[in-house]
């Protein structure tokens, strides 16, 4: 479901190849960018929390993405990115269906993409200051290291790959020593995971309660991260520490006046509201080429993530937070957790690729409170992703399988997404696809069993 790729963004660069100036006669700046069309189908009658029916058409979006490139002097490198999009359909099904939240976040929403200006101090130092996106880790579809970058979930596993990370403003500088990188990542901007609305058929609630969610102030939180990456011949190997905020937010109780319960008549004198806690990271990963094969691993160890906050405990008079998958009564915790994965690709066969996935969660000093608090609270918990990859007429056509599955035994849902994108022209992409959702015992996928859909697009770069 995250779909994101491996390495640690791109490979280093000799120093003397670096940021070097323009040629002689060549344009100072390039405009880039994209047009495109995309939508979906919901072939299953669904309701949401809120009773909005997601049957029929439910996407139509048009989205225009730009992107602006000059060459500074003294070899220094500047770029603008941003995008734009408006979703026609939720006037077509009436916008009085949707909540507030759905439609000032699916059918109009315009941002800044990676925005940056990035040049050279020394011979084998670079410095890149602006929005950015940094990828961690090997694995091309769970997450492990890759925590830098927090997702957009609004619409789990329709967004594309270049799309779904939403990059971050943070000062990055870059040493090169031989066959090794050394990286340091200063982070003033704080940005969390962008989850499903409430009144959406992806929303996380059962009782289509709008959670307050606070997000760390601005560059009076400051994130940092570290990295060492070498390669070598036929393998490489990196080295990862981070103290950062925790993407995904965690349920904080505090009390509020009754006047300001969130839902009328609610007799609970709590306040429900979600935050993002501090956690640090240490970790590993490398990949090892022979022949055909590649094989690859993650391993991170993550100190005090906070799962949930001040609820009372089973003995407590007090009465139960209200209903609902992200709530649940528990006193408020800290855990360490280790995350690990492995991974094997092949490209032995022509035009075919294919690579499996396993991860492994395990919640150290794990108490029964802590389960189903979200999707990781659980003691174990494993992913596996697998996908298959296939390049037909001179790879114009590329078709994609991909299955993520929740648990040995997908007992705790599973993904499956087929799509296709074939080439009419230069720039111009046509795709097409199926996304199937199987539901599980765990949050989010034990809402989505009737959210399969078909999926479809028209995309021109330029």
């Amino acid at each position: 479901m995250d779909a994101v790729l491996g390495g640690f963004d791109d490979a280093p660069e000799p120093a003397a190849e670096r940021a070097e100036p323009a040629a002689a006669g060549s344009a100072p700046f390039e405009l880039g960018g994209s047009v495109e069309l995309s939508g979906s189908f919901n072939y299953r009658r669904h309701e949401s929390s809120t009773g909005t029916d997601y049957f029929g058409l439910q996407r139509l979006r048009t989205r225009l993405n730009l992107e602006l490139d000059a060459e500074l002097p003294q070899g220094w490198k500047l770029r603008l990115a941003g995008y734009g999009f408006a979703d026609p359909a939720y006037a077509l099904n009436g916008r009085h269906e949707y909540t507030h939240d759905v439609r000032s976040r699916y059918e109009f929403d315009a941002d800044f993409l990676e925005s940056w200006i990035q040049g050279r101090l020394t011979r084998a130092l670079d410095v890149k200051l602006g929005r950015q996106i940094a990828i961690w880790g090997r694995s091309d579809t769970i997450r492990v290291l890759d925590v830098i970058n927090p997702l957009d979930n609004r619409e789990p596993g329709r967004v594309d790959i270049e799309d779904l990370r939403r990059p971050v403003g943070m000062l990055r500088s870059d040493y090169y020593l031989g066959r090794w990188s050394l990286s340091a990542l200063l982070i003033p901007e704080i940005r969390t995971d962008d989850n499903p609305a409430t009144g959406s058929d992806f929303s996380f609630d059962a009782a289509g309660v709008t959670l307050q969610e606070t997000i760390p102030n601005d560059f009076s939180n400051w994130e940092l991260a570290f990295a060492a990456n070498g390669i070598f011949e036929g393998w490489d190997l990196s080295f990862h520490g981070a103290w950062l905020y925790d993407d995904r937010p965690h349920v904080v109780n505090s009390a509020l006046p009754a006047d300001q319960i969130p839902v009328p008549g609610l007799s609970v004198p709590l306040g429900i509201r979600l935050a993002h806690g501090r956690q640090w990271m240490l970790g590993a990963s490398g990949n090892h080429t022979l022949g055909s094969w590649l094989a690859k691993a993650e391993l991170a160890y993550f100190g005090d993530t906070d799962f949930c906050d001040e609820f009372p405990r089973s003995d407590d008079p007090s009465p139960p937070p209200p209903a609902g998958p992200l709530l649940l009564p528990c006193r408020g915790e800290e855990k360490d957790r280790i995350d690990a994965m492995l991974g094997l690709e092949y490209y032995g066969i022509r035009d075919v690729s294919v690579a499996l996935e396993v991860a492994n969660r395990r919640v150290l000093r794990f108490e029964d409170e802590l389960r189903n608090a979200f999707d990781f609270a659980q003691r174990n918990s494993e992913e596996i992703a697998l996908r298959f990859t296939q390049s037909f007429f001179r790879e114009r056509l590329e078709l994609t399988l991909l299955a993520y599955v929740l648990g040995w035994r997908a007992q705790d849902g599973a993904i499956l997404r087929a799509s296709a994108d074939y080439d009419l022209r230069d720039a111009l992409v046509l795709s097409a696809g199926l996304l199937l959702f199987e539901a599980g015992d765990a949050v989010p996928l034990s809402g989505w069993g009737r959210n399969d859909r078909f999926f479809f697009g028209i995309k021109w770069s330029f």
